[in-house]
């Protein structure tokens, strides 16, 4: 994987950033990371936490 750029346009129509004003996305981009992976990459895997017993 490799690190990724966030454009404020494109952040901006994304359903869950509509509400934030031009600040706030700034705000948000510059303290987040995005990463381009190649196809077929594997980001996440779920393993349940043997610790959460209810």
């Amino acid at each position: 994987m490799k690190p990724s750029v966030t454009y404020l346009h494109l952040l901006r129509h994304t359903p869950m950033f509509t509400q934030l004003d031009t600040f706030q996305l700034r705000w948000t981009i510059e303290r987040s990371r995005e990463w381009e992976a190649r196809p077929g990459t594997v980001v996440s895997t779920f393993s349940p936490c043997k610790m959460a017993k209810a």
